[in-house]
Formats: C-alpha cells, structure tokens, sequence
C-alpha cells in the first residue's frame, strides 16, 4: 500500500494522475484503506511497478545518449537556492538579437540585485541551460533571492493601475482599428504619461525596500531601479520564473513563487483581451 509521503512524492512530481485515476481512491487511502477494493489495489500496484521499470529502463539508457557531466549529481548549498527562466511568448528567444538583448536585461537586473545585498553580477552563476522555450537555471545566494521575491512582491501591489492604464490605451487602439480610423494626436502624450507613471513605480518600489531594510547597499539605487524595471519588462514580455526547491525546505523559495505568480497575474496580454471583450460588448 502507498502511504501518504508516497502518495505526496507522485503529487509533486505530477504523475499521480498516471497511476491513480480516480480522486476516490485516494480519498478512501487517506479515510479507511480497508474501504479500497482488492482489484483498484492491484490495478494500482502493477501501474505503479510498470512505472518503476521504465524510469530504470531510461536511467539505464540515459548514458549513450547524454554527456557524463549532464548525469552527474548536483546538490544545491544550503546558503543558496536554483532560480529558473523560461523565455516564453514575447520573451521567446529565436535568435542571437533576441539572445543579446534578454542578456543585456539580465545582466543590468544581476547587477542591481547583487549591488543591493554587496555582492557581485556573477552571483548569478548559470548551472544549466535546455531549449525549447529556452531555460536557464541560476544558482543564487539566498538574501538575493529574498530580495528578488520582495521586490516582485511590491511590483505585483503597486503595477495594477499601470498595467490598466496600458490595457486601457491599447483597448482604445483596437476598437479604432475595428472602425478603420487612426489614432488620434494625443498619442504620444499618453505614451509619456505611461512612461512617467511607469518609472515611478520603479522608484517606489526601490524606496520602499531601502524604507524596509531590505537594502545593503545604499549607493546602487539607480541600478536596482533600472535592475527592477528589466524585471517588470521580462514578465510583461510573458518570460517566466520559478526558484526549484531543494532538498531542504526553503522560504524564501515558496515566497518568491507565489510572488511571482500573482504578478504574472497581472500581465498586460491578458488584461488587454479582458478590456477589449469587454469594450466590443459595450458597443
């Protein structure tokens, strides 16, 4: 029989719903297994010995096909923890252009993050790199990674009225379209009171870090300013970033994640769809 650790590990590790598929199960596990029937048991268990065998018959394999180096363990320090980018959507990278400008972007956010706890860009030391969409794991100090997650936090309370305001312009360009009709002579006016509202923010945010004592250094704020609106423009642009947990539990992991995930709930993309609907309908 799975116990409840077992059945956690195949939760996480997202392939429960291979070997078990029917919440009831589980449900009659965790209440009365004797509840659960002879047949759903073994119907359970040989799935479950049949996916063992194959994850051995693929490590058996894994050396003809990769380099050593990429079968070799690595284990996370404990003063460290891994964070990971994916260069999605607007942030895909398909090019050496696009690969030179998102380095530039994460180079000017390593070097205003790392100035902020006193230490230096090649903190951010790639231990991986895959293709795809394009993903790069990053071996970070902990204080950085808590003042990465602090500042995604302010970002993800202060940008809403920004990012409606974007939506609400780019709402307004798409129903001109609709009529066939240009945009009007107040266009560049609102992209500079955007612009304006926009590097506020930015400058809120850092001041409220150095408000807090989250900033070591009190002579990088024009690099952490420019640090953070690199970050904004990477999960606007709809990149993604996770910190991976690691064998020992980490806070500051499970913080910067659910930080992260309520500001990529706040993209422009998606808010521009919202008010466009909505707009067409009001019509």
């Amino acid at each position: 029989m799975l116990n409840d650790a077992q059945l956690d590990l195949l939760d996480k590790s997202g392939i429960k719903p291979l070997l078990i598929d029917d919440d009831s199960v589980i449900q009659k596990f965790s209440e009365d297994p004797m509840e659960v029937s002879e047949a759903q048991l073994l119907e359970i268990h040989n799935k479950y010995s049949n996916f063992i065998k194959g994850c051995r018959q693929v490590l058996t394999g894994l050396p003809s096909v990769l380099d050593a180096k990429y079968l070799e363990e690595f284990n996370v320090p404990d003063d460290k923890a891994v964070l990971r980018l994916r260069f999605t959507n607007q942030a895909e990278i398909k090019n050496v252009v696009n690969l030179n400008d998102w380095s530039k972007t994460w180079h000017t956010i390593a070097r205003g993050f790392t100035m902020a706890v006193k230490k230096s860009p090649e903190d951010f030391e790639i231990i991986n790199t895959d293709k795809g969409s394009v993903i790069i794991d990053l071996l970070l100090h902990l204080d950085t990674i808590q003042l990465v997650s602090d500042t995604v936090s302010s970002l993800a309370d202060m940008t809403t009225s920004l990012i409606e305001m974007k939506a609400a312009w780019e709402g307004y360009k798409f129903i001109q379209s609709k009529f066939n009709e240009g945009t009007d002579h107040n266009e560049s006016e609102y992209a500079t009171k955007i612009a304006k509202e926009e590097k506020e923010i930015y400058e809120k945010v850092v001041e409220k870090l150095y408000n807090e004592g989250k900033i070591q250094n009190e002579d990088c704020k024009n690099e952490l300013t420019a640090a953070v609106r690199e970050l904004s423009k990477f999960n606007q642009k709809g990149g993604e970033m996770s910190c991976l947990p690691s064998s020992t539990d980490k806070t500051e992991c499970k913080e910067l994640n659910q930080n992260f995930y309520a500001l990529s709930e706040k993209k422009i993309p998606e808010l521009i769809e919202h008010k466009e609907n909505k707009d067409v309908n009001d019509l």
